[in-house]
């Protein structure tokens, strides 16, 4: 059955992946000189002196110049083939004073592009703020059904409101973290030069791109619409609650596709997550009346969640008010 499920999502992904690639540039990197990072690390060792070919690295050369939140540019490169550890050096500067030699691997690991969204990418892909996170979403969803248990809160998919943008957004989003997870796996080299060279336009990229940032904006403005609607249909405080609750729904679910990506079973659980979703929406909480004062979308008859009016209706009538 494992095996089965594999087959079928690589057949699935491999005519999309197929013209998804950035055109190959063998023994290029993503950035050159005149590129500029920022640096991420608390300190950075730079060696003042150039290394030299077939001569040892002169660890007295190097002194902490560079610090969290430090500016640098790419000076230049050399390669050392006799270097073990790493045959790239790359030299950066901070300014005309603050510059060194660093290895390539050592210094991309301190360092993230000077890019708000490269940035916004290195912080979303630590691994200690997802656990973070969803240790905070996981409590407030089970503390958030708890207290739906008791007093009959607003939650998505449970006891939602009469609106479908908050179901359309999780889909969406998911949709997104699907691609962003089929990116990093099948086409990495796509998702680098992404990273290196980012952008919010969703043409005129790689087909797979394109897709993941048209999924990821359509998912924010779902996002909005449930946000009209959600305030439009609760109370203040009920509102703030379901929206936790939406944002708690969103990390929980990252993380369980992300962990089912590792079995190959992301795709399936998400087609089953969807199917359930959307089903359960148009059975239990699709909007097929209106409150009779307010004009507010509800689901079935009883208390407007907006004005708190009661409406009833008889088989075959309309709401009428009391």
């Amino acid at each position: 059955m494992r095996m089965k499920i594999k087959l079928l999502h690589l057949l699935f992904l491999s005519a999309l992946l197929q013209a998804c690639h950035y055109p190959p540039q063998p023994g290029n990197r993503c950035y050159g000189v005149n590129y500029n990072f920022i640096c991420m690390s608390d300190s950075m060792m730079l060696q003042v002196d150039r290394p030299l070919h077939n001569q040892p690295v002169d660890t007295s050369s190097y002194m902490p110049v560079i610090h969290r939140g430090d500016e640098l540019v790419v000076a230049g490169f050399t390669v050392i083939p006799e270097d073990t550890t790493d045959s790239v050096w790359v030299k950066v500067a901070h300014d005309q004073v603050t510059q060194g030699w660093m290895h390539e691997q050592e210094l991309l690991s301190h360092v993230v592009p000077n890019d708000p969204i490269s940035q916004f990418i290195y912080l979303f892909s630590q691994r200690h703020l997802l656990v973070f996170l969803l240790f905070v979403a996981g409590m407030a969803l089970v503390q958030l059904l708890w207290r739906n248990r008791r007093r009959q809160l607003h939650f998505p998919h449970f006891n939602d409101i009469a609106s479908f943008y908050p179901t359309a957004s999780a889909l969406l989003f998911f949709v997104a973290v699907l691609l962003y997870g089929s990116i990093q796996r099948y086409v990495p080299e796509t998702w680098e030069v992404f990273y290196f060279h980012p952008t919010l336009n969703p043409f005129g990229l790689p087909l797979v791109l394109s897709l993941f940032l048209s999924a990821v904006w359509l998912a924010l403005v779902c996002l909005v619409a449930a946000a009209d609607d959600v305030l439009s249909m609760l109370p203040p405080l009920s509102a703030f609650r379901y929206g936790v609750s939406l944002i708690g729904l969103f990390m929980v679910g990252y993380i369980l596709l992300s962990l089912a990506a590792r079995f190959q079973l992301d795709y399936l659980l998400f087609m089953l997550y969807a199917v359930w979703a959307v089903v359960r929406y148009v059975r239990r909480f699709a909007p097929h009346l209106r409150c009779g004062v307010c004009g507010a979308k509800m689901h079935a008859p009883g208390v407007c969640t907006r004005c708190g009016t009661e409406n009833t209706a008889a088989a075959g009538t309309k709401p009428e008010i009391h």
